[in-house]
């Protein structure tokens, strides 16, 4: 493997640039997809459609044992590691699809209250597990060699089945029959195209040593997504039940719309990340500057989506008159969504540092941390009263906050400077903040319909941000740009 910093910052770039193209392109889909979902379909179907999704974690959990971060942070992986995990992997993943189907009962006591649909959605989404684990050598053999953009285009095809089969039931009002046909053709038709375009032949290979040595520290490991998985989704599971349905379709129309920017840029940018930090975890001088860049990058790239989305959101609401009538309630949870979201990038790339230096039980306590945080403020606010569910995001606006902590310990670690990281975002933000006010108060003086004072005041604010990064990062920007066709494997500044 080519471990010179030169080839780390291309294949890194190439990388993050795939994935960006690829979220674009999926997010596009997916908006339009939950758009006519949300619109055409009522707040209840939304309710059940992420208590579904959230049960089924508990599954995807079990399947993975964060055997895949095992693998990508191991520092040379053979046959027989790829081997051992895949059969494993298989096994558990098998026994796990056997048990959510005994349990489906269990899990969903009042399914025979519910649509027909919601006990096929669960079945699918269950049965696409089995395809995940067969994926799982695939992917790591690309993300260990930051190749991860080859696999960009399968998800991509993957996506593009997954949500145009929703958006062809849901124009035939049959929303949840395109969910389940979604889930199906996605899987398969992944898990087909991947072993195409990479073979790989699983061997009669098993260490059960080799095995344990990873499941060590893919169980520490995974204990952070298990306490996530109490977090996030046993929550959604338990608000389905104490706030109801309907409510709960509210809070989820309000944190899918607050939260997509940081799916698409946060995620992807763990995923490039985590394996660069993995494979650089004695040189503190890269660790700093790829933890800079990271930091810098991401703060450029979601400040604006995040903030923009928080400022013309209920104008873009108000195009759609019915549409806005039906969801107007949800709008102050998303905005209290959307300030979490910002929240998280301070959260996030420094909890990936972590994980990817080895130090995962640091974060495991964090995760404890917000864990409690969580639940006991959501136990306390619907105490109170049921209706209080409308002010549960303020409670990861205070997981947000104690974000500080976190950056407390890295820069022990390193001595990463995270204001002069941030700087560029956060001037070129109240630019736009401003510009927003200012044209929204002159096109009060001009008789517009909702469309064009939309597509004014989204266009306007965005060239204003753009405007204001060219003028302060022209110069850095080209330096980058340069550095990564120099072969030099020293130079981190």
């Amino acid at each position: 493997m080519e471990n010179s910093f030169a080839t780390e910052k291309k294949r890194g770039l190439l990388s993050s640039l795939a994935l960006f193209t690829h979220s674009g392109y999926t997010t596009l889909l997916g908006f339009v997809s939950f758009f006519l979902i949300s619109y055409k379909s009522t707040a209840e179907i939304l309710g059940i459609y992420n208590t579904v999704l959230a049960s089924l974690s508990f599954l995807n959990y079990i399947t993975n044992l964060g055997l895949p971060a095992a693998l990508i942070t191991k520092p040379k992986v053979d046959e027989k590691d790829l081997n051992s995990v895949f059969y494993f992997q298989t096994a558990i993943t098998s026994l796990a699809i056997i048990l959510g189907i005994m349990f489906m009962h269990k899990i969903f006591p009042n399914i025979n209250q519910l649509p027909a649909e919601t006990k096929y959605i669960y079945l699918a989404v269950l049965i696409s597990f089995l395809f995940f684990a067969l994926k799982t050598p695939i992917s790591v053999i690309l993300e260990k060699n930051i190749q991860i953009y080859k696999n960009v285009l399968v998800q991509g095809i993957e996506n593009t089945v997954f949500y145009l089969t929703v958006i062809v039931f849901t124009l035939y009002n049959n929303p949840l029959w395109g969910i389940v046909a979604g889930v199906l053709l996605r899987s398969s038709i992944g898990v087909t195209l991947l072993y195409l375009f990479q073979p790989w032949k699983p061997k009669l290979i098993f260490s059960l040593t080799r095995l344990k040595n990873l499941l060590r520290f893919g169980l520490m490991f995974q204990g952070t997504s298990f306490l996530a998985l109490i977090k996030d989704d046993f929550w959604i599971i338990y608000l389905s039940r104490s706030i109801g349905l309907n409510n709960l379709g509210y809070l989820t129309f309000a944190k899918k719309y607050a939260e997509i920017f940081i799916r698409i840029v946060i995620d992807n940018l763990n995923r490039v990340f985590f394996p660069i930090f993995s494979r650089n975890q004695t040189n503190k001088e890269k660790l700093k500057y790829y933890l800079t860049i990271y930091l810098k990058y991401a703060t450029l790239i979601t400040f604006p989506l995040i903030i923009g989305a928080m400022l013309i959101f209920k104008n873009f609401l108000l195009i759609f008159p019915e549409y806005y009538n039906k969801w107007h309630s949800a709008l102050p949870m998303f905005y209290l969504f959307s300030v979490s979201s910002i929240l998280v990038i301070f959260t996030s790339p420094f909890i990936n540092f972590l994980n990817g230096i080895g130090k995962v039980a640091i974060s495991l306590r964090f995760m404890f941390f917000w864990t409690v945080i969580m639940w006991a403020g959501t136990l306390l606010l619907l105490a109170q009263n049921i209706q209080n569910y409308r002010l549960l995001p303020l409670i990861f606006i205070l997981i947000g906050i104690t974000s500080i902590f976190v950056i407390i310990i890295v820069k022990k670690i390193i001595d990463i400077n995270v204001f002069g990281s941030i700087k560029t975002a956060v001037q070129a933000s109240l630019v736009m903040i401003a510009t927003f006010f200012i044209t929204k108060l002159l096109l009060g003086y001009l008789n517009l319909n909702q469309v064009v004072i939309t597509t004014i005041l989204t266009t306007i604010s965005a060239s204003s941000y753009l405007g204001m990064v060219l003028v302060l990062e022209t110069k850095e920007i080209i330096f980058r740009f340069i550095s990564l066709f120099k072969n030099d494997k020293t130079n981190t500044n």
